[in-house]
């Protein structure tokens, strides 16, 4: 008796896991999207917008950028925990120059509260002027 419900309950557990998995994974993913079509009601959504690196300024290790994709522009917030581990990836942010062309992965917040929209970002890619989109 102790086996089956051992089983029974090793067999809850890993459809239990699949799901959760499964359900973090649609949950968390992003698809990218224009500045434009971004609003307050999607704050709290997983976002992935590409462009153009406008500005960049640094302080404390924080990174701070604007992206510009042709419909808008957008901040970008990359916190000093994430810039190191995207520094040790290889994904590293400091050498992010004006005119890079950038992706960047988050969630949409307002911050800091009361400046508009920004992404917290959590990801981030960058490319050659000769891989950018036409």
């Amino acid at each position: 008796m102790k086996e089956n419900t051992l089983k029974a309950v090793s067999v809850f557990c890993a459809v239990l896991g699949l799901v959760l998995v499964y359900m973090a994974s649609t949950t968390l993913s992003s698809t990218q999207i224009q500045t434009n079509q971004l609003s307050m009601k999607d704050i709290g959504k997983a976002v992935k917008v590409c462009g153009e690196v406008e500005s960049k300024r640094t302080s404390k290790g924080h990174i701070f950028f604007t992206l510009s994709d042709g419909y808008g522009s957008i901040n970008i917030v990359v916190f000093n925990s994430t810039a190191m581990k995207l520094n040790e990836t290889g994904r590293g942010l400091y050498g992010l120059r004006e005119g890079n062309y950038a992706c960047a992965t988050g969630k949409l917040t307002e911050y800091p509260e009361g400046s508009g929209l920004s992404v917290l970002c959590g990801r981030t890619a960058l490319s050659d002027p000769g891989s950018w989109p036409l």
